[in-house]
């Protein structure tokens, strides 16, 4: 009898086992800015939580990292980010990492759909490196891509999730499409309306929507504008007939 008991006993443990999902540790999946860190944080709800590289709402322009973000990189077993092109302070890192890390620029993938710098007067050129404007997260489209390449890399770290992860993902990307058709209507009432912004930041989301934005402050938020900058804005604002000129809380507002 006994002998029978400890027989079946083991058996119910032995299938407990087998159905019971593999569970692995956390992994220290770091994520560079707060937009692809929300995507990448719903990607992994209920499953892990990313860590965020910059908290605060300090801009990139000018970037150093801390040491306690450096030390959050080298533990990091997992880095997403846009492009060094953008992140420029994470290239020497991204270099000095070891080939275990998965390194993730989203920028670089195929699918990833790209805009060139905008040029604006005497301005011929944008703040970051090359020729292409790196604030892609901005286009609804871009940011489903991102959704997808993030559980496609993200996947192989937590295989035991793998099911959770693509539902998650789904779930995602069904939440863009119905802010994008809230905002398409939104947005309808004034996309004929001329608008400046203070940093050129915001092309694609002008492009998905369709909407008139005719000049950029500055396209280098740093330095102060000269007095001749100054009138030439202030002619595009009369010339243009300007409703509104949209200012950042990480610059200063002064100017504008």
């Amino acid at each position: 009898m006994l002998r029978g008991l400890c027989v079946f006993w083991c058996c119910i443990l032995g299938m407990i086992v087998m159905i019971s999902p593999v569970r692995a540790t956390p992994q220290n999946v770091v994520v560079t800015i707060k937009p692809i860190h929300s995507l990448v944080a719903a990607v992994l709800k209920g499953v892990d939580s990313p860590k965020l590289l910059i908290n605060d709402n300090n801009s990139l322009h000018g970037y150093y990292l801390k040491p306690s973000q450096r030390k959050l990189l080298a533990n990091a077993d997992a880095v997403i980010y846009i492009s060094p092109e953008l992140e420029f302070f994470m290239q020497k890192v991204l270099d000095s990492m070891p080939d275990n890390v998965k390194k993730i620029a989203l920028a670089d993938d195929k699918r990833t759909k790209s805009l060139p710098k905008r040029v604006n007067g005497h301005h011929k050129h944008h703040e970051h490196g090359g020729i292409i404007d790196y604030h892609m997260w901005l286009s609804p489209a871009n940011a489903k891509i991102f959704v997808a390449i993030i559980t496609e890399q993200l996947i192989p770290l937590y295989p035991y999730a793998r099911n959770t992860l693509l539902k998650n993902q789904q779930d995602v990307i069904n939440n863009i499409k119905q802010h994008e058709d809230k905002w398409k209507a939104s947005l309808k009432e004034v996309e004929s309306e001329p608008f400046m912004v203070f940093h050129d930041g915001y092309r694609y989301f002008d492009d998905y929507f369709a909407l008139k934005n005719v000049g950029v402050v500055t396209f280098e938020p740093d330095l102060p504008l000269s007095a001749k900058h100054v009138k030439d804005l202030r002619g595009i604002i009369t010339q243009k007939k300007v409703r509104c000129v949209f200012k950042e809380p990480q610059f200063s507002g002064k100017i504008v």
